[in-house]
């Protein structure tokens, strides 16, 4: 990132100077919140071991070019690999002239080769933090299931939610998304980061225990429809996938799909 042009134009020993800056971008949301503790505690450990030990990451554009394109791919954190530097710790700098190697994603986290890997730094970098055994063992925990997702022992959100659709009753294997797969993904998605659905599939041993669920109350008698008035759903709507009402049999949106008002109405979308 560019400084301010009237602060980067200072010379590096003024007051006032600011450099250019390196950042990491923002990541997309996670389903649970263990998911987005770990991402989160990982990118501050991170940059944290990057300041700490003096590492150097910098590598050509032309390569991150590269990097751009195979990360557009399906399954990329898995089965791509990325132009990344082997030689990071100001010791390795030695004017090599080709310190980079093109890894798969795992093997930049979990280390190479010579190259000990990203992971294995954020470790280094705990052990001279000297962090109290219960923030050490909250953190080595984010970094085994990072590490896992990695390495394909467990699926990045993407690829669950596609195996999702791909394995739906309602889907044609067409390309194309059903209502009924769409509402049943989100219900799922929305069950699951709330702690009220299990999904080993998705976090494996990582997984918290979810409370059982209590006994739900009988839904109040609903109300005679209005003659030639549309039906509404009522506030107790579970659908399964077929965009009606399990209860009152009213649709959940017109031409099958399910509106954003229905969603709203369902007690597991406040």
């Amino acid at each position: 990132k560019p400084p301010p042009p009237e602060k980067g134009a200072l010379a590096s020993a003024e007051e006032g100077h600011i450099g250019w800056r390196v950042e990491f971008r923002s990541m997309e949301v996670q389903m649970t919140d263990f998911e987005n503790a770990a991402f989160t505690a990982f990118v501050v450990l991170l940059s944290r071991a990057i300041l700490d030990l003096g590492l150097t990451l910098y590598i050509p554009m032309s390569k991150l070019e590269e990097n751009m394109r195979a990360a557009q791919r399906g399954g990329a954190c898995v089965d791509e690999r990325f132009w990344f530097r082997t030689r990071v710790l100001p010791e390795e700098q030695d004017g090599a002239s080709s310190p980079y190697a093109r890894l798969t994603i795992h093997e930049i986290l979990a280390g190479s080769g010579d190259f000990q890997g990203l992971i294995p730094l954020c470790r280094r970098h705990l052990d001279d933090a000297s962090e109290g055994d219960e923030t050490r063992a909250s953190l080595d925990r984010y970094l085994s299931f990072i590490e896992r997702r990695a390495a394909g022992a467990l699926p990045t959100p993407a690829a669950w939610m596609r195996r999702f659709v791909l394995q739906h009753g309602s889907y044609q294997q067409d390309g194309r998304v059903p209502a009924a797969a769409a509402h049943d993904l989100m219900a799922a998605a929305s069950e699951i980061g709330l702690g009220r659905r299990p999904c080993p599939e998705l976090l494996g041993e990582f997984q918290a225990p979810v409370p059982p669920t209590p006994l739900s109350q009988p839904a109040p008698p609903a109300k005679p429809a209005v003659a030639g008035a549309p039906r509404r759903p009522c506030r107790n709507c579970r659908p399964l996938g077929y965009g009606k009402c399990l209860q009152d049999g009213s649709t959940l949106g017109g031409q099958g799909l399910v509106s954003i008002s229905a969603l709203a109405a369902m007690p597991y979308f406040r």
